[in-house]
């Protein structure tokens, strides 16, 4: 008897990842939603989640931003787009209200510390949309690079 061999594609990992959350409501006074992880999750999963979250606490800003990026890579690679091509498929548009960004930037200043080469601007929230869309493009391409990683592995 010979041993068959399944390859698992980047398609499917993006798919089974995209697929590993769901939106929940809290019970407070607020009744917010938030996404968490699954429980039937890969467990894999979580490490890409943490990964995503660069050194930050779980916070809902980075779990609304891994769903969405997660939805659009996987389906760029379901479009038959190659890796690179869904990575920059991925919206890393900046929040266009200045509440959301001040809400952004409130939940911790390094945020803005770890911005790169930043355009001088006399509007401080230019500035910060230009952080919070260099920490979205980061987000995505670590995005990509986790799921190659992950898809490589499960094919070793």
């Amino acid at each position: 008897m010979t041993a068959s061999t399944f390859t698992v594609t980047l398609a499917d990992v993006a798919e089974m990842f995209a697929r590993s959350f769901e939106l929940r409501v809290r019970n407070d006074a607020s009744n917010s939603q938030h996404w968490i992880l699954k429980g039937s999750a890969p467990c894999w999963a979580a490490d890409v989640v943490y990964a995503l979250h660069a050194g930050e606490a779980p916070n809902d800003w980075r779990y609304e931003q891994i769903t969405l990026m997660a939805d659009q890579f996987s389906e760029g690679l379901q479009d038959g787009l190659d890796a690179d091509q869904a990575c920059e498929r991925i919206s890393v548009e900046p929040d266009c209200y200045n509440s959301d960004l001040l809400e952004w930037l409130a939940f911790g200043s390094h945020r803005m510390a770890e911005a790169e080469d930043l355009q001088p601007s006399d509007c401080p929230f230019e500035l910060i949309r230009q952080a919070q869309a260099q920490a979205l493009w980061t987000m995505a391409g670590q995005l990509q690079w986790q799921l190659e990683t992950i898809t490589a592995e499960l094919n070793a």
